[in-house]
């Protein structure tokens, strides 16, 4: 059929029209037109030129009620062009039909449609396929109208499945028994396959009388109840997607204005469920959105960017935010409120890089109702219909926990490179004091040692405690068991649980490690009726400090109550490295039975319990 025909809708303000939407249109239109992609855009936003004339057409049609129409002639490029206007129903006066001829040699083509019955038939056809969702009823729907207006007896759609098969969905049926399900194709069907294939209708006018016909043939009709038919094939992108057929249970001459009918109402019959199709596939795939946004436990959204209103909220919002989402959708202000005030100048200017085009990513804080702050990483990008940016789309995350893992990370980086510098300002005045204090090569390499070796015990420790902390009885057994003496008739240990901090625990260390060394070489360690008694109390200073109190004490040791002559590293140790470094108060005795020496520390409160 030649004749372009489209369905338009008047756009009203105070029951006046001040423009028209195209709703439906057809192949030839477009082509006479020059319009593109004309369906649900307005002649203000699309055209045609002139589209004034139009609009005065299509106004005067509403207005009219009549059946005939009113029909002008309009200039459109170099074609000259008849428009024929008809008010569809008397209960949609703003819904137009328009049928469009190219009169520019005085001559039509296609089907005279202009029998106001067969144009009726297309803008009823039209206006009932237009509300259908579901591919069978429109298909049904189409063949019902069709057999109706030609009185057939039996019309459906039927999708080519390979060489062998055609399957009908739905069909409509008077007098002729039903057809639908799968069905192997006839012996003429598979002769008319490649006629179908290059876009050629086939007709049967009499099967009995057919001579091209064998008798398979006609008793595949016979069990049909038809005596003629006739196939349009529908083909898209150059395949063959479907077959309209019409049946009668008669022989029937099949006339051109018939066959353009068929022809016209399988074009609007397949497009209209292939847009029923696409609808579906979108509802499907807007399902899955949902179910993704639902689940998901970051927040997703989605705002209008000319009335700037969220559209979509994922349910995460109100975990992570702490608000009901339907207060933010009804008042998208609120959002902004929520933004921490340092931050929303720059949580705000994502909003124009989406506007312009480009994707954005924010970082902003956001204080939520109970006072919590949290920290929010915002992934923007532009969302694009018809070649324009109408909609900004976007994945929120809670990113609280990292950013205070990547604080933590950063303070113990600190601090690792803070306690480096210390342990090699220990090891550097260790060495240093060793070599002062030690005359012989090899005595020092073993003093120098063992002192690395306390102080690495004491950092295998520390690694140990997430605190950082070590506990003085672990501490003191180390250095011990390190030259083999544990709980025995020797040795005794007593005392509260103590958590030292790193930096007292590495001195203490190095005073323990200096008295089990003098012990082994002179003291109670060495002597054979010698007793070590090592203990410790806390007890409340003045000013309510916690205060440690570490007694180090040998009996049985056979010696002369005379302080060394020589002053060495673990002496100096005792008596000023502590009190320099901890403010400890120290006292080191050599008494005739053994050495006693006494610390006291100040702690904080809650190093009690490690």
């Amino acid at each position: 059929m030649g004749d372009g025909v489209c369905l338009i809708e008047l756009v009203l303000i105070d029951g006046q029209p001040i423009d028209g939407r195209y709703l439906e249109v057809n192949a030839a239109f477009e082509r006479m037109t020059g319009l593109k992609n004309a369906v649900g855009r307005t002649f203000q936003e699309l055209g045609p030129p002139g589209y004034e004339r139009w609009l005065e057409l299509v106004s005067q049609a509403a207005a009219s009620g009549g059946a005939k129409g009113v029909v002008h002639e309009l200039a459109q490029g170099t074609l000259a062009l008849e428009v024929e206007a008809y008010r569809i129903g008397a209960d949609k006066p703003q819904r137009i039909g328009l049928i469009v001829r190219d009169v520019t040699r005085n001559r039509g083509t296609g089907v005279d449609i202009r029998d106001s019955q067969k144009l009726a038939y297309l803008l009823r056809l039209s206006d009932a396929l237009l509300p259908l969702t579901g591919a069978d009823d429109i298909q049904s729907t189409a063949a019902g109208l069709l057999a109706v207006q030609l009185g057939a007896g039996r019309v459906f759609f039927a999708t080519i499945e390979g060489d062998a098969e055609y399957h009908v969905a739905a069909e409509y049926t008077d007098g002729l028994p039903g057809h639908l399900g799968r069905h192997p194709l006839s012996a003429s069907q598979r002769r008319w396959l490649p006629h179908w294939r290059n876009g050629h209708l086939s007709s049967v006018v009499d099967s009995e009388a057919d001579i091209t016909f064998s008798d398979e043939d006609r008793a595949t009709y016979a069990s049909l109840g038809t005596r003629s038919a006739i196939e349009v094939p529908l083909l898209r992108g150059g395949q063959l997607v479907a077959i309209l057929a019409v049946h009668h249970a008669k022989n029937h001459e099949w006339t051109d204005a018939e066959i353009g009918l068929i022809c016209q109402t399988a074009e609007r019959g397949w497009a209209a469920v292939e847009r029923a199709r696409a609808e579906a596939d979108l509802r499907e795939s807007e399902a899955r959105f949902r179910e993704f946004g639902e689940k998901s436990s970051d927040v997703l959204w989605i705002t209008d960017l000319e009335t700037m209103r969220l559209e979509y909220l994922s349910p995460a919002f109100e975990r992570i935010w702490g608000e009901e989402r339907d207060m933010v959708m009804a008042n998208s202000g609120r959002w902004a409120e929520m933004v921490h005030p340092d931050d929303l100048a720059q949580a705000a200017r994502a909003l124009p890089r989406l506007m312009s085009g480009e994707a954005a990513v924010s970082d902003y804080r956001i204080v939520r109702a109970d006072g919590e702050v949290r920290f929010i990483r915002d992934t923007g990008f532009p969302m694009h219909r018809n070649g324009k940016v109408t909609r900004g789309g976007g994945i929120a995350r809670d990113v609280t926990d990292v950013r205070l893992a990547e604080q933590r990370q950063r303070i113990l980086v600190a601090e690792l490179q803070h306690r480096v510098r210390n342990i090699l300002t220990v090891v550097r005045s260790v060495f240093q004091r060793t070599a002062e204090t030690t005359v012989d090569p090899d005595e020092m390499a073993n003093h120098f040692r063992g002192r690395l070796d306390a102080m690495a015990r004491t950092q295998v420790m520390a690694a140990r405690s997430a605190a950082r902390s070590i506990d003085l009885e672990d501490l003191i057994r180390d250095e011990l068991l390190s030259v083999g003496i544990g709980d025995g008739p020797v040795f005794r240990i007593a005392g509260p649980a103590v958590a030292l901090p790193f930096e007292t625990a590495e001195l203490i260390a190095l005073a323990v490690h200096e008295l089990t060394t003098n012990s082994l070489k002179y003291g109670a360690l060495k002597a054979k009726r010698g007793r070590l008694d090592v203990r410790w109390e806390t007890n409340l200073s003045y000013g309510g400090a916690c205060k440690l109190d570490l007694i180090w004490e040998e009996s049985g040791v056979p010696a002369v109550p005379i302080a060394p002559s020589r002053r060495g590293f673990g002496r100096e140790l005792v008596e000023e490295a502590l009190p320099y470094r901890l403010g400890a108060e120290t006292k080191l005795e050599f008494r005739g039975n053994g050495v006693r020496c006494s610390i006291s520390v100040e702690l904080p409160s809650e190093r009690l319990v490690p």
